[in-house]
């Protein structure tokens, strides 16, 4: 698969309305010209796609080998996932759901790279994320930041590097933490910044289920 790289200005994170984060503050777009389409056997897959509007599972899980995985409304850049053909067998539970169904778009791409898993923001209106990797001085998994993600930017959700020096600190004391799990959500934020206290009041999101050999 042939990509361009571009380096972007190095930026800063101030609180929860961040544009890029990763463990050196650099940021990386990636720009893809062709989709890898390979695919390997059910046990090579590094990740697992799930898709849900509120609280309800719309869809079947979606093992992804490939190194980068595109998640799209109606606008496909290369091969992935398409929330169109999924939502022709599901009417929206709401009005906000068809809202935020409608600005999903040219969605999400979500690429792996060595240790490191990516979220780049293709569509037109901002996504918000969250995961241990983001929040990794956090062991209590309600209170974590949710980070705000633009147009056309990009954000490190999962480091190898930081997981291998934190995760080890966890103590049972700590609760249930998912470590392996990564939340999006499609134009809409929640958390303490929020109305929406928790993901499973957002429209439209994506939980990302990390597979612990390949990751």
């Amino acid at each position: 698969m042939s990509f361009l790289i571009v380096f972007l200005t190095i930026v800063a994170a101030v609180g929860s309305s961040v544009l890029f984060y990763s463990d050196s503050y650099v940021a990386i777009l990636f720009l893809f010209t062709e989709t890898d389409a390979s695919s390997a056997g059910a046990d090579d897959y590094w990740c697992q796609v799930a898709y849900r509007e509120l609280s309800e599972h719309i869809g079947q899980l979606f093992p992804v080998a490939a190194r980068t995985i595109d998640v799209f409304q109606h606008v496909a850049h290369g091969s992935g996932i398409s929330l169109s053909a999924l939502h022709q067998h599901h009417l929206p539970k709401s009005d906000k759901v068809q809202s935020v169904r409608a600005k999903i778009g040219a969605g999400v791409t979500l690429s792996r790279e060595g240790g490191t898993v990516w979220l780049y923001n293709r569509s037109m209106y901002a996504v918000f994320v969250t995961s241990y990797s983001l929040n990794i001085d956090n062991d209590c998994a309600d209170t974590w930041r949710v980070y705000k993600v633009n147009s056309g930017y990009a954000i490190s959700v999962y480091d190898d590097e930081i997981m291998a020096r934190w995760t080890p600190r966890l103590q049972p004391e700590d609760g249930p933490i998912d470590s392996k799990s990564i939340h999006i959500s499609f134009v809409k934020g929640w958390g303490r910044d929020y109305r929406r206290q928790s993901v499973l009041n957002c429209a439209c999101w994506l939980e990302i289920l990390l597979n612990a050999t390949n990751s």
